[in-house]
């Protein structure tokens, strides 16, 4: 069975236009109108056949699947409206649950050796070793260099390994000890609210109802009929208010429920029925009845894909999600999608974190070499069949792991994370770990460097001995970068729309990081 639509997709392009030609009365129809009475009949009685004008009315919301639930149409600002180009495509991966970045890129010592903190603190009640071996020791990391060749204290985790290639060559961009202001004792779910938003900086400050992604495309301008969804049955709270955006479990089936026999009728009949409504559901059903024509009729999905993805829901979202890059940079297709968010959950790992190995115990391992896989076999698909194609791809998590390890051989909650960024060759300063040296009483770091991770720990509050990695460098200095260098907004518009509590760019602690070119 074909899954339902699950969101409404405003319009602000048709004014008016409809997808059925018709003067809009019923009775200049007699045939189409008799056409929608039997079909809805036949699929939907009910116990009351005389009150057929309500029937047409509640089949029609019904198989919408809900269009009208929410309003995406573009909003109003007043700052100065940036023109989109319609061919970059902005990914966003949301690790959720709190994702330890020190099992993806870890410490070491710069030339060879292990950092003795990590390691130290790494060592669970149960003496079981959680840290990440130096390179040359069994299960060792690969160690990573600088855009010059020179080495650098950090090693790429065993698990990511299949993204080596990428940072080596200039494409993939870590940046470690970022994350938000806003903790909220360690909350998920206040932690993702916050971050998510991007205009709360403490439980006082109040949201307009829109993520951040939202805001910053409604400062945008497209022809597309569709510029962004969100991977999964509900829309992202990142996504909020972003306009001709849509929830999509699944582009290659986004159609109509019901059965596959009956779907041309009913399509038929909800043209007729929505045609004949008041705006806005009338240009409203017009513009998703056309965007579905446009996802299913343009060939997107055989596009080709001959890299190896991992057989995971993960890889397949990726491959799908290379071939909607590929149709966005078709000039015959020209989807032009904006913005694409995608969800990988359950990185809360307090018990067995088991990050080293498939036979370390947990499921860290498993996770982050299902997500660097599926990214490394993206990224080579859109090399060898789209080298043209246009993309930002970003990942983030509401917050990391401690430093030390638990007694149930896990991390618990802790604050600085990682963040990584990566793109076509050319277009991100890639093959670096970017770092801030910390701040004397805290707050965001300005002078980049990287002088140890016991320099870079602070004690967690209220628990003695257990270590957190400082987080110094705000998400929105990484996302604000790239919503100015590739949505094409300017810093203003930035530290007054898309985070306006946030003073972007006005000095630096709030500088961009210089990850793009």
């Amino acid at each position: 069975m074909k899954q339902h639509i699950e969101s409404d997709l405003g319009s602000d392009l048709l004014d008016g236009a409809s997808v059925a030609s018709n003067s809009g009365s019923e009775a200049s129809q007699p045939e189409t109108r008799e056409a929608v009475e039997e079909c809805v009949e036949a699929s939907a009685p009910i116990a009351d056949p005389g009150s057929r004008r309500s029937l047409l009315v509640r089949s029609g919301l019904a198989a919408l699947g809900g269009f009208g639930a929410l309003n995406w149409s573009a909003r109003a600002s007043a700052a100065p409206a940036a023109v989109s180009s319609g061919q970059h495509t902005l990914v966003i991966l949301y690790l959720r649950g709190g994702c330890d970045g020190l099992s993806i890129v870890a410490p070491r010592l710069a030339g060879g050796g292990a950092d003795v903190f990590y390691e130290t603190q790494r060592l669970s009640p149960n003496n079981v070793q959680l840290a990440i071996a130096a390179p040359g020791q069994p299960n060792g990391g690969s160690p990573l260099k600088d855009p010059a060749g020179v080495d650098i204290p950090w090693m790429l985790a065993p698990a990511a390994a299949s993204a080596l290639s990428m940072y080596d060559s200039g494409a993939l961009a870590f940046i470690h000890g970022c994350g938000s202001p806003v903790l909220q004792n360690g909350s998920h779910f206040f932690s993702q609210d916050y971050m998510e938003d991007g205009t709360q900086i403490s439980t006082s400050v109040a949201s307009d109802g829109r993520g951040w992604a939202g805001r910053a495309m409604g400062l945008g301008v497209s022809s597309s009929l569709l510029r962004g969804f969100g991977w999964g049955k509900f829309l992202q709270r990142t996504l909020f208010g972003a306009p001709k955006t849509v929830a999509v479990p699944d582009p290659t089936n986004y159609n109509l429920g019901g059965v596959s026999a009956s779907e041309a009728l009913r399509r038929l009949a909800i043209e007729y029925l929505y045609n004949v409504s008041d705006e806005p559901l009338r240009s409203t059903a017009a513009n998703s009845l056309a965007t579905l024509a446009e996802i299913n009729a343009a060939g997107i999905f055989t596009k080709p894909t001959t890299a190896s993805y991992p057989n995971t829901p993960f890889g397949t979202q990726l491959m799908r999600l290379q071939q909607l890059i590929q149709a966005s940079a078709d000039p015959n297709i020209a989807l032009n999608l904006e913005t694409v968010m995608l969800d990988y959950g359950d990185w809360d790992n307090h018990i067995s974190l088991g990050a080293q190995s498939t036979t370390s115990g947990g499921g860290m391992f498993y996770r982050v070499q299902d997500v660097f896989t599926a990214i490394a076999a993206f990224h080579q698909d859109l090399q060898t069949h789209a080298p043209t194609a246009n993309y930002t791809f970003v990942a983030m998590t509401e917050f990391g792991r401690r430093i030390t390890a638990n007694g149930d051989d896990g991390v618990d909650h802790g604050r600085g994370s990682l963040m990584w960024v990566f793109g076509p060759p050319g277009t991100v300063h890639g093959r670096n770990v970017y770092t801030m040296l910390p701040v004397a009483g805290g707050g965001q770091g300005t002078t980049p460097g990287w002088n140890g991770l016991q320099a870079h720990s602070e004690l967690q509050d209220g628990a003695p001995n257990s270590y957190n990695v400082i987080s110094n460098i705000d998400y929105r200095r990484v996302v604000g970068e790239i919503v100015q260098k590739r949505l094409m907004l300017t810093g203003s518009q930035i530290s007054t729309s898309v985070f306006p509590n946030y003073p972007y760019g006005s000095a630096p602690q709030f500088a961009a990081l210089d990850l793009l070119v």
